[in-house]
């Protein structure tokens, strides 16, 4: 949940306005893109399953031809930083969305919007929306306002006692056998009622302290019967949510986060589970898994899949699967998961950090995902018509976000030839058959106008004590060239010296308080169309050639 929080937070303002489509005209501003984004939420009308809604960052997008294209919805001015988008299992045009500090519906399918009180306290903190699948009309909101319960479909509420909680839950489901039965989360703590949200006991079972379980639960089509997943490992509860025992842990090399479980819609033994590193379904009770999220990720993404935070799986097909990712967005398979396709045309949420104009081709545009963390993105966007569209620029360029694009002013007689660097960081990535690309220090250089991409980190310092690199850098921020340092001819070749700034890091000894430097915050190459460049292959273990880069003080 809060690594949610700060991945709305930080984008929210630049995504919003990425996502809210503008008049053209002078001294006005529009956008064309570039498309993609992180999905958290999966809306899908039980009726007309072409029908699909997704919850991003800062908007809603509907589909109405399975995700091949998307407008965007007019939820609410200023309703950036949207949190839950939940639709009525009874009515696929009825819709609930919340902002944190208030809830809007829509009952005619996403067209018009409206924001509820009906009782509820404005501001009201609520970061949790659940239907009752069983009662048309039920609703619950959670949050910091308290735990509240409609009977209306959300024009009027009262505020229930929820006598038991220590929290108020950030996840709430409901069972789908057994009216007024709850389950809701809050980090290691998971709760369950039997009378609709008035009074809550903790489930047993669970092992507390340390094992997240945020939203990695299901109620699965057998009635009593409960997953959990938390820390590579899956519980099992038979008497709906009042105890739970361990299954099994996931037999994958890596599991990652396990974000959400997706039970089959008929069959008990078969569930999916979505984690920061991919999707897996299990056919045997949980017994195995096999990995099914090959393919939802990136033209940058190598052999490494992104995150799924959102999956819903078709009731009449459950080959056919939605799934929203990681700053990636959205994508459909109709095989199960063995090829997916990536559906992203209208839905504009990437988070832009970076930008450049090709100085004499203006036509080139140049925009760089910004705030990736530990997961594949797109890195860098191009555009050949002066951002009417965009194409993810380069599958050898290993960056997860970037802060600057430097254009090389000596190399632009051709844009095809034209010298780029491109400063951000480069997160180490993981797959769930356990092998790692490491990490680097974020700073990148193409000479072929963007086309392809080689890492210059040599010289910036890496920590590699669990077996792979991850920067010490952290974060670089801002790079600049000399303009006096051109090369031959006569001082008119590419620029020679560089110049780079972030984060740095300092570690302090915990007995005695002396402070180590692990990276300075700026550094500087003399020779970075030389040396320097190491391969864009994956590596498990260090992979490093002489280094041309130094720190400045």
């Amino acid at each position: 949940m809060y690594r949610h929080l700060l991945q709305l937070a930080v984008p929210s303002l630049l995504a919003l306005v990425l996502a809210v489509p503008a008049q053209a005209g002078p001294g006005v501003w529009t956008s064309s893109g570039p498309e993609g984004g992180t999905i958290f939420e999966i809306a899908v009308d039980p009726a007309q399953p072409a029908t699909v809604f997704l919850g991003a960052q800062s908007a809603v997008h509907k589909s109405t031809d399975t995700g091949l294209t998307w407008t965007t919805l007019n939820v609410a001015p200023y309703a950036a930083v949207l949190n839950r988008l939940r639709m009525s299992p009874h009515d696929g045009d009825l819709l609930l969305v919340t902002n944190f500090w208030q809830i809007f519906r829509s009952t005619d399918g996403g067209s018009n919007w409206s924001a509820l009180a009906g009782g509820l306290p404005v501001p009201g903190g609520f970061s949790e929306l659940a239907f009752d699948p069983t009662t048309p009309g039920r609703v619950w909101a959670s949050g910091s306002a308290g735990f509240w319960q409609s009977l209306d479909d959300g024009d009027t509420w009262t505020q229930l006692p929820a006598t038991g909680l220590t929290s108020m839950p950030l996840h709430v489901v409901a069972d789908p056998h057994v009216p007024g039965r709850l389950l809701g989360s809050y980090g290691e703590e998971l709760f369950r009622s039997t009378d609709a949200g008035a009074t809550w006991t903790a489930a047993t079972g669970l092992p507390g302290s340390g094992y997240y379980i945020n939203g990695a639960f299901a109620f699965t089509s057998t009635p009593g019967m409960v997953l959990v997943g938390t820390q590579g490992s899956i519980f099992r509860s038979v008497d709906g949510g009042a105890s739970f025992s361990l299954l099994a842990a996931v037999d994958l090399p890596q599991v990652g986060a396990i974000r959400r479980i997706q039970a089959h819609p008929s069959d008990p033994s078969v569930w999916w589970i979505a984690t920061n590193v991919g999707l897996a379904r299990t056919n045997d009770g949980g017994m195995s898994y096999s990995v099914v999220g090959q393919g939802i990720r990136p033209v940058a993404g190598g052999s490494y899949d992104n995150g799924v935070n959102a999956l819903f799986v078709r009731p009449d097909d459950v080959n056919t699967l939605y799934a929203g990712a990681d700053f990636t967005g959205f994508y459909v398979t109709h095989d199960g998961g063995t090829s997916w396709s990536r559906r992203n045309t209208g839905l504009r949420q990437a988070a832009i950090r970076a930008l450049a104009v090709h100085p004499t081709q203006p036509l080139w545009v140049f925009a760089g995902y910004g705030d990736a963390f530990d997961t594949p993105s797109d890195g860098l966007f191009r555009s050949i018509d002066r951002g009417g569209s965009w194409f993810s620029a380069s599958p050898s360029l290993e960056a997860s976000g970037l802060r600057t694009i430097l254009v090389d002013p000596n190399t632009t007689s051709s844009p095809f030839s034209t010298t780029l660097y491109a400063a951000g960081y480069g997160q180490p990535l993981f797959s769930m058959s356990g092998t790692v690309r490491d990490g680097n220090a974020g700073v990148f250089k193409s000479s072929d106008g963007g086309a392809t991409w080689s890492t210059i980190d040599n010289g910036i310092p890496f920590q590699t004590s669990a077996g792979y690199k991850r920067s010490y850098f952290n974060i670089a921020r801002t790079v600049v060239a000399d303009p006096s340092s051109g090369g031959a001819p006569a001082g008119t070749g590419p620029l020679q010296t560089l110049y780079l700034s972030g984060s740095g890091s300092i570690s302090y000894d915990y007995n005695t308080g002396v402070p180590t430097v692990n990276a300075a915050r700026i550094y500087k190459s003399t020779t970075p169309a030389a040396t320097g460049q190491r391969p864009t292959t994956a590596c498990r273990f260090p992979c490093m050639t002489p280094s041309p880069i130094k720190a400045t003080r």
